[in-house]
Formats: C-alpha cells, sequence, structure tokens
C-alpha cells in the first residue's frame, strides 16, 4: 500500500498542489479540498482509487477467489455504491471511484484464476472478440446524439457494457501476451518485482 500512497503524497506535494496553486490559483481550502481530501487530485486519482480497489480485494480476497457468485454480487453491490455515491456525496479520497473500478480488478483477477485466456487463444475466437466490441462502439457512437429518454438508458447501458467488456478484451490480449512472452520466468521480471 505504501507503493501507492508515498507516490502520491510525494508527487502531490512536490508537483501538482505548487504547480496546480501557482497556474490556477487555487486557494488554500481548495487545494485541502481537492489533494488532502483527494476529492479532485488531478492526475493522481489512480493512486487512490488503486488504494481502496486493493484494499478492498484483499479483504474480500477468499471470497472473491473461492465463490464466483459472491464475487458478482459484491462486484454489482460495489459498482452500484460507487455510482451512486459519486453522484450523491462527496468522492473523498477517491472511495466511489474505487468501488466502481473493483468489479474491473475482479475481472481481471477471474480471466487468470479461471485461464479465460486460453479459451480466446485461437485466432479466430479472439477476432470475433475484438469484432464484437468494435460493433458495440460503433452502435454506441450511432446513438450517441439521439435526444431521448429510451436512448438516454440505452446509452447508459452500453457505456456500461462498452466498458466491461473492452477491459474483458484487453485482459484477455494481455494475458495471451503474457503466456507467449513468458514474463514471469525473465530476470528483468523478477528484479522489478522485487524492488516495486
Amino acid at each position: 500500500m505504501n507503493r501507492l500512497l508515498i507516490p502520491y503524497l510525494f508527487v502531490s506535494l512536490v508537483w501538482v498542489i505548487p504547480i496546480t496553486i501557482h497556474f490556477y490559483g487555487l486557494s488554500i481550502p481548495e487545494t485541502l479540498n481537492r489533494f488532502v481530501l483527494g476529492t479532485s487530485p488531478s492526475q493522481l486519482w489512480f493512486l487512490l482509487m488503486l488504494f481502496i480497489v486493493f484494499s478492498i480485494c484483499y479483504w474480500l480476497s477468499e471470497r472473491i477467489s473461492n465463490n464466483n457468485l459472491i464475487a458478482c454480487f459484491i462486484c454489482i453491490f460495489c459498482y452500484l455504491a460507487g455510482v451512486l455515491g459519486q453522484h450523491y456525496l462527496p468522492n473523498y479520497y477517491q472511495i466511489f471511484t474505487g468501488l466502481r473500478y473493483i468489479l474491473y480488478f475482479v475481472l481481471g483477477m477471474k480471466i487468470r484464476q479461471l485461464n479465460i485466456a486460453s479459451a480466446f487463444a485461437k485466432r479466430k475466437r479472439l477476432i470475433i472478440l475484438v469484432v464484437v466490441y468494435l460493433a458495440e462502439l460503433l452502435l454506441f457512437f450511432m446513438i450517441k446524439n439521439i435526444e431521448s429518454r429510451f436512448f438516454m438508458v440505452l446509452r447508459v447501458a452500453l457505456l456500461f457494457i462498452l466498458n466491461l467488456s473492452g477491459s474483458f478484451c484487453a485482459f484477455i490480449i494481455l494475458q495471451i501476451i503474457g503466456n507467449k512472452l513468458r514474463y514471469i520466468k525473465s530476470k528483468t521480471f523478477a528484479f522489478i518485482s522485487k524492488k516495486a
């Protein structure tokens, strides 16, 4: 966890806060709200979000690993809590953002745990997966500017599906590449793993 919080504090204090205050004229209360409380920490939101995701998933890892139904329930609950919380409450320390991203973290975890990437290792299946994703993307852009409640709901649902299927495609492709490169046995990977 120190690998996330220490860089957040260091980069905030040395780089982001001074530059934001200098160029954008942030007041002290606004700076405290954005960076100390983490409500809008510029590009550093990612580190706070990862800290939340890793903390929650570490705490729930046994339940998530051993039971797919519980994993699905936890993902849906966290995603909805994140969406609703972010809409109605201040997003201190990017907690609600972290809750939304647990879904994607667990998806990647399950792809590795269940070795789902091997089912898509054949070129035809991988091409079909990418074509389906691109078709979803095309549909999203076709309905993007249509004004009606039905299309608004459809856009929200399709955006969620796009995020999920895009993550799925990325995880699968990266897993296939990782399996071919056999990076775990490489000396560079071992060195970086010890030092990171």
